[in-house]
């Protein structure tokens, strides 16, 4: 092939004016044009070889399917667990304590926090649980205890927490210094409505230079 782009083959030109007429009559259904890789040549040069009528019944396939796709339903959208229509579980952000208990939230009814050790420069600053009342229509009444001997007695509250309201109890240091188990060493955080409770280890963390806060999560979670 070399041989026919040089400058004295004078008919080349016509070569290549007839090219595309050949290859069409190369295509035969001998099979020999595709062992050539003559089809290849022949779209490379004179565009795509495509059967039209193959990409129109394409193009109405893909239609027939989107119109099909869209007839199964409305709007589908990715919410995780939660039904497309709403069911028997309750609204998200449970509004009894009964509905808590399905434990499907970190709001709830029911917390306990650990005053965690913390390096001996800050060790009795304060330690301070928190709590957002998040209903929009209920006081919640809230208390912590701390374990007394054999029973829980209240050492903090109870307090009202007004709807949409944040509450903090300053509580007083109950901490196992160094790794250990502490018997009794948790405080328990109740309400009568579902709240969300954080704890705060110490709750001036700009003197103490620390910034630990921690959600607490609701008893009925901790088996999820």
């Amino acid at each position: 092939m070399a041989s026919l782009t040089g400058p004295s083959h004078p008919a080349l030109p016509v070569l290549l004016a007839c090219l595309p007429g050949l290859l069409a009559a190369c295509g035969g259904d001998d099979g020999r044009g595709d062992e050539l890789g003559v089809d290849g040549i022949y779209s490379a040069t004179l565009g795509t070889a495509d059967d039209p009528s193959s990409t129109s019944e394409s193009s109405d396939s893909a239609d027939t399917s989107s119109g099909t796709s869209s007839d199964d339903g409305g709007l589908k959208l990715d919410i995780g667990m939660l039904p497309d229509i709403p069911g028997q579980q309750g609204p998200i952000i449970p509004e009894t304590c009964v509905q808590a208990e399905a434990g499907l939230s970190t709001v709830g009814c029911l917390f306990y926090g650990v005053d965690l050790d913390s390096h001996d420069a800050v060790e009795n600053q304060q330690f301070a649980i928190a709590v957002s009342n998040v209903q929009e229509n209920q006081v919640a009444t809230v208390q912590v205890e701390q374990k007394q001997g054999n029973s829980w007695g209240v050492i903090s509250g109870p307090t009202m927490v007004q709807a949409l309201d944040l509450a903090i109890f300053n509580l007083p240091a109950f901490s196992q210094d160094d790794s250990g188990i502490k018997a009794g060493g948790a405080y328990r955080v109740s309400s009568d409505v579902p709240i969300i409770a954080y704890q705060f280890n110490p709750i001036d963390g700009a003197s103490s230079y620390l910034s630990d806060a921690s959600m607490l999560y609701p008893v009925p979670t901790w088996d999820h």
